[in-house]
């Protein structure tokens, strides 16, 4: 995998591909939804424009929902990168281009950087009626597909498939979406080289069990469907952190307050956490 991606918590993403940084649901709060805050020291990079958020050119979120979105956050975000686009379904702050393919889909871009967002419905009855979409990121000849929370069904392939130049690199799922029949016929017609489960708390703010859930999904998680990987919380995937933090001489995970949060994370074994 030649794009470095960095996971923080809940459904935090960072695709960085030489040029762009595309950050996803990455600036939130949670503890109300039984997951995590946005960590501290990702909230001062942030107000200092440095580190991670100093190579952030775009900021796009699946949904409003607090656990993966904070307005008063995004609001001071855009105060401290004056100019930078952000884009959510029903949100007004953005600043994005963004063609209407056909009803429900949507071309957006972001500087050098562009993906599709395809309205999707949120997983839950309690949801139904969230603005909710899901997307496909490329980068370095890389296909990425972000779930989100949305309420996967095979059908929806069709409308991923008609973007797609190629093989989806990676699936990035929650627990629901893996243990769900709909949303495991999905992922057997996407058919992605890899699946990663997210949207999991840090460990001390697991009050709901989400981690218990996860070990019991993947331990569940059919044989013939593409293999899975619970994403570990404050890491660059594969270990390969972007090379603006080697270039500029930062720590190995180019986000110079990771240690923070290593206590918090279980051992892992083969990139899933036990």
């Amino acid at each position: 995998m030649e794009t470095a991606i960095f996971h923080s918590v809940n459904a935090g993403l960072y695709f960085w591909d030489g040029r762009n940084g595309l950050l996803i649901d990455g600036v939130h709060e949670g503890q109300d939804e039984g997951l995590s805050p946005m960590p501290a020291f990702l909230v001062e990079q942030m107000r200092r424009h440095s580190s991670l958020f100093e190579h952030v050119t775009g900021v796009l979120f699946t949904h409003l929902h607090h656990d993966h979105f904070d307005r008063e956050k995004v609001k001071q975000l855009q105060r401290f990168t004056p100019g930078l686009p952000v884009y959510g379904p029903g949100l007004v702050e953005g600043r994005v281009e963004l063609e209407v393919v056909q009803p429900d889909v949507y071309h957006i871009a972001m500087g050098d950087a562009s993906f599709w967002a395809w309205t999707t419905c949120h997983d839950g009855k309690t949801f139904e009626g969230t603005l909710h979409q899901s997307f496909l990121l490329t980068a370095k000849n890389e296909q990425f597909f972000v779930a989100g929370d949305a309420a996967l069904k095979a059908s929806d392939v069709e409308r991923v498939a008609k973007a797609c130049h190629g093989p989806i690199t990676a699936a990035f799922c929650n627990l629901y979406q893996l243990a769900a029949p709909g949303g495991q016929e999905f992922l057997r017609a996407l058919s992605p080289k890899q699946v990663f489960l997210y949207h999991l708390p840090f460990s001390e703010d697991d009050h709901c069990g989400y981690h218990r859930l996860a070990r019991q999904v993947l331990r569940n998680y059919p044989k013939d469907l593409p293999p899975v990987e619970r994403l570990e919380h404050m890491a660059w995937l594969n270990n390969r952190p972007a090379q603006w933090g080697a270039q500029k001489g930062e720590d190995l995970y180019g986000i110079s307050g990771g240690d923070q949060h290593r206590s918090l994370l279980q051992p892992s074994v083969g990139g899933v956490c036990i």
